[in-house]
């Protein structure tokens, strides 16, 4: 039996003429069928007229007092049918019902459970439409590819086998019932061409409420196919969102505001890094404005493609996006993640090339392209461009390729190599800025990174890893040593490529700077590379797992998210309002306050001074050259004092003119710098500045009013 289901409301002049043309159907082509009609109470009596021709046709009737909506309707209709087929039609005969045996005979044939009436096939169309409302039409199945490769899962003409629908939760949201059924169910689909013509009486029921319905409709079924992808597009979202609000709200560390100074003054390379941190800030605040926006904003965009890039790395290497939306969401819940997208470091886009190259080498590994290599040795160049350890990248492939047959093979190809060679060409403008300048910044960086220092040995190897446990939170960190753990004995054992290249790609990072801490004091973002790695290897390792974990390491993981979260969530509120309770002075979101009102202070002296003659900044630390050129909106030339190697020193040929007038500040202490006095007619100091957070001194600067430079002769 072939059960025809029509939801009907104010459908009474309509159904007069669909129920006796379906009726005539059964009978011409011998089909055995029933005319289910489910109105929702219909004020112009649909429901009586139908009950009037049940008395003549094959038709049973069912009101509903308190409920509205044709998808509902039709699932009422589903619950009533009698038929093993059921078909889904509209009541005002814009879906041709010549077309129900072309749309049940696959079905009973059993080429397809199920069959969809298109417009948009060989023989489809559209009937008398006005190009606003096809453009609507196909702009709603459009948004609906994502969820099915039907070329019209909207047309709301459907044939299904009932027993399909067996077990199956249907929640439909207003009218688009077929659209779910498609969703929800794992049905063959065939598609059938339609005419679809206008309706013979009454309005379309087509209003902005519908078109609304239609949109919540859509985001439930995303969510209930796509459940981690929609998750991860909600976090990416999110996050960058709330981030490129917070870029405004907190002031520039003095990091920031001196690698700012790079941006006005760009080159081939600096003192303590490679160029890129000042070329991205200068990009920045050409678009962004000269602000806190426009220097971070490139920081929280890098944020978001690491957050992307580890999503697909889970995703592809797990075969999981699961395994992809935990990698994202345990970067973000980091400290080093989420500070890492609105504090400006040459981190973030070494952390981004870094990601690049690990995603590359995967897919050049699996042979999918041979320019996948040359992709790596791409990101490996920019990389190098924004920080020196980018380095550590070759001998951490070079591992991950000497550790597999297959790897081994890769070896023997020219491919790797290329690549190398390609990110050192790449990196060469650096090299050759160095050898102009007696190497300063590899020297600088070799001797901060390596020399042996008198306090070395055990403090700093403890102090090392305690700060590797703030960087990532603490249960966070244990939580990838075990993954790195996992991955290394997973990957040896199973030879499983994904877990070498990941566990390649972070243990020996962490190893490293751990050996490095026995001789010196090692940045706790040094190893920051390694964790990138660790994410993905804890979420796919984790997730493959999860089933067969006991409650208590359950428990944990959840705990460890849950304090991570806090723990981020917290770090980025003291800048605005110190809830911890932290002496100001010890408080490191400290560093984040006080910088404008200094900046407003120094404007305030310069104002003060002899009008005609030029003004300009002096500062003998590197920071605070920095802090007093952004927040003056660098309207004075800034130098520092007796700094030889910064691009800001002052000096006999980076000097103002003779006869300008100086402020000079700098923080704590109550004298001038030896041998900066002579250098002008006078000097008077001011009142020292003290910056207060809640009533407490985080730190003064004492402010020099100076005047008649005499030059650096």
């Amino acid at each position: 039996m072939i059960s025809i289901i029509l939801p009907t409301y104010n459908e009474a002049d309509n159904i007069k003429l669909i129920v006796p043309k379906i009726s005539k159907l059964f009978a011409d082509k011998g089909i055995k069928g029933e005319i289910i009609i489910v109105d929702d109470d219909s004020p112009d009596g649909t429901a009586a007229v139908a009950q009037t021709l049940s008395e003549e046709y094959p038709v049973r009737v069912y009101v509903r007092k308190n409920e509205r909506g044709l998808a509902t309707a039709v699932m009422k209709g589903f619950e009533l049918a009698r038929g093993e087929i059921c078909v889904i039609m509209d009541a005002d005969l814009s879906h041709p019902i010549d077309k129900i045996p072309e749309m049940i005979n696959p079905i009973v044939q059993g080429n397809c459970e199920a069959t969809v009436g298109s417009r948009y096939i060989a023989g489809g169309g559209c009937e008398n439409w006005p190009f606003l409302r096809k453009m609507v039409s196909k702009g709603a199945g459009i948004l609906a590819f994502g969820l099915t490769s039907l070329s019209d899962p909207t047309s709301g003409f459907m044939a299904i086998r009932r027993s399909v629908l067996e077990g199956i939760r249907l929640d439909p949201v207003g009218w688009k019932i077929v659209l779910e059924i498609i969703v929800k169910t794992h049905a063959r689909f065939e598609e059938i061409p339609i005419v679809f013509a206008e309706r013979q009486f009454g309005q379309s029921k087509l209003d902005f409420r519908v078109q609304k319905e239609y949109l919540k409709h859509l985001w439930k079924l995303y969510l209930h196919k796509y459940p981690y992808r929609m998750a991860f597009l909600l976090l990416l979202t999110t996050t960058a969102v709330f981030r490129l609000f917070y870029i405004h709200w907190v002031e520039l560390a003095p990091d920031e505001a001196y690698y700012y100074t790079w941006s006005r003054n760009l080159q081939r390379g600096y003192y303590d890094h490679p160029p890129m941190v000042g070329f991205l800030i200068r990009v920045g605040t050409a678009i962004g404005g000269q602000g806190e926006f426009g220097v971070r904003w490139g920081w929280v965009i890098m944020g978001a493609l690491i957050t992307f890039l580890l999503y697909r790395l889970g995703t592809k290497m797990f075969g999981s996006e699961r395994a992809g939306f935990h990698a994202a969401l345990l970067m973000n819940l980091s400290l080093l993640g989420s500070t890492g997208s609105v504090i400006v470091t040459p981190d973030g886009p070494q952390a981004l090339f870094w990601a690049l190259a690990i995603f590359s080498v995967y897919k050049a590994f699996r042979g999918e392209s041979h320019l996948w290599w040359y992709l790596t040795g791409l990101w490996f160049g920019l990389g190098l461009l924004s920080k020196y350890t980018m380095i550590l990248l070759a001998p951490c492939i070079f591992l991950f390729l000497l550790s597999s047959a297959e790897g081994r093979k890769w070896l023997s190809r020219k491919e790797p190599y290329l690549a190398f060679f390609l990110g050192l060409l790449i990196f060469s403008p650096v090299i050759l800025w160095n050898a102009g300048h007696q190497w300063v910044s590899f020297r600088m960086q070799l001797s901060h990174g390596l020399e042996e220092r008198g306090a070395a040995g055990l403090h700093y190897f403890w102090e090392y890893w305690g700060g590797q446990a703030a960087l990532v939170t603490p249960l966070v960190f244990l939580a990838l040593i075990w993954a790195m753990g996992k991955s290394a004995v997973a990957g040896f054992r199973r030879q499983r490529t994904n877990l070498l290249l990941l566990f390649w790609t972070s243990t020996p990072i962490l190893l490293f700077f751990a050996g490095t801490s026995f001789r010196t004091k090692v940045e706790a973002n040094w190893p920051a590379l390694a964790y990138f790695s660790a994410f993905v290897a804890l979420a796919g390792i984790a997730g493959e797992e999860w089933a067969g974990w006991k409650k208590g390491r359950k428990v944990f993981s959840w705990v460890a998210a849950l304090s991570a979260l806090l723990i981020t969530f917290f770090a980025h509120l003291q800048p605005i309002y110190p809830l911890v309770p932290i002496r100001p002075e010890k408080d490191p979101t400290s560093q984040l306050y006080g910088w404008r009102i200094l900046g407003e202070r120094i404007q305030e002296v310069a104002r003060s001074m002899e009008p005609g003659r030029e003004i300009f900044l002096l500062s003998p630390r590197y920071h605070m050259v920095g802090e007093g050129m952004f927040y003056t909106q660098a309207k004075f030339p800034v130098y520092q004092w007796d700094a030889p190697q910064r691009i800001n020193n002052l000096s006999v040929i980076h000097a103002p003119p003779v006869g300008s007038q100086a402020v000079f500040f700098t923080e704590e202490g109550d004298e001038l710098p030896k041998g900066l006095a002579p250098l002008f007619d006078s000097c008077e100091k001011l009142e020292t500045l003290v910056i207060r957070r809640n009533s407490s001194p985080v730190r003064t600067h004492p402010i020099w009013k100076c005047s008649g430079f005499k030059g650096m002769q």
